[in-house]
């Protein structure tokens, strides 16, 4: 796990204990969540930035790919021909290590702020229990504060790692609709867009069904 030194703990303490002074909740993201975007907002924009690269490459392949099954079609054997063949396979293996290499470092890098956030998160809530009284802290159970502490913190790990592929996905959607009415026609893009669309409200409630066992169990 990331080990901070406690000048830099201290730091990123203060700067979230400011944010979350001065930040109020917004749309349906609540308070605490806008205070941790303001205190990281130069890991989250590497974040968004690397995301964005990311989804620019996954979107690059297949076009490429395609590019070069039509150029093989043709029956044009010139030299000509034969260089742009070798030049879209060479732009496609680059794009499949440009990506390896994109994915494995964003991911790493999500993760690491994950470690941040968790970890300045649960730096907050100790640091509110040691200020407040007595009487205060008694209202909540024990086991409540544990699972505060230890369970409920530690869903920034997972949640940093995906939080940017709610926007990033709608934009690869877009892209690929444009894509594919260029490629066949506009009802056909539509078509196959919609035919992936229908499948959230699937994810939907399959995730909250977890969610109900969870809170069961």
């Amino acid at each position: 796990e990331l080990k901070m030194s406690g000048l830099e703990g201290a730091a990123l303490l203060a700067s979230l204990k400011e944010h979350y002074r001065t930040s109020t909740s917004w749309l349906i993201f609540p308070r605490l969540m806008v205070a941790l975007w303001k205190a990281h907002f130069n890991q989250v924009l590497v974040v968004i930035a690397g995301t964005v690269l990311e989804g620019i490459i996954r979107i690059g392949k297949p076009v490429v790919l395609m590019q070069f099954l039509m150029k093989i079609q043709d029956d044009d054997s010139s030299a000509s021909m034969t260089t742009e063949l070798y030049a879209l396979a060479t732009y496609l293996c680059l794009l499949g290590l440009g990506y390896v290499i994109v994915h494995h470092i964003l991911f790493f890098y999500t993760m690491r702020m994950g470690w941040c956030w968790r970890q300045t998160t649960q730096a907050l809530i100790y640091d509110h229990l040691l200020n407040a009284d007595n009487s205060a802290t008694e209202k909540f159970p024990k086991g409540h504060l544990i699972n505060l502490i230890s369970v409920d913190t530690s869903k920034y790990e997972l949640f940093t790692i995906f939080m940017n592929f709610g926007w990033c996905s709608l934009l690869e959607l877009i892209a690929i609709l444009i894509v594919l009415i260029y490629m066949l026609d506009t009802a056909s893009g539509f078509v196959g867009c919609m035919a992936t669309i229908l499948f959230i409200p699937l994810q939907v409630m399959i995730g909250r069904q977890f969610a109900r066992l969870r809170t069961v169990t």
